[in-house]
């Protein structure tokens, strides 16, 4: 869950290209600081907001919230499940 791997044929590696990085020849979502650059929010006095939810990544529509897998990544950062 520390990087979101992106199919070259993903919609939002054309609609947010600025996003997206080769690393060792795969597409993943750019990390800055090691945190989701659409991703706002502290969990705390603001909540967690995607801002490009709606054309978010086919990884992240796989990850439904509630999931096993969605409750395993909240658990690797410290997030209440």
């Amino acid at each position: 869950f520390d990087v979101v791997e992106l199919e070259p044929d993903d919609p939002f590696v054309r609609a947010h290209g600025a996003l997206v990085e080769r690393v060792d020849r795969r597409l993943v979502l750019r990390r800055l600081d090691g945190r989701c650059p659409p991703l706002s929010g502290d969990g705390r006095a603001a909540p967690y907001a995607c801002a490009v939810y709606e054309a978010r990544p086919r990884t992240c529509r796989d990850l439904a919230p509630g999931s096993g897998g969605c409750v395993t990544a909240r658990r690797r950062v410290g997030l209440t499940v």
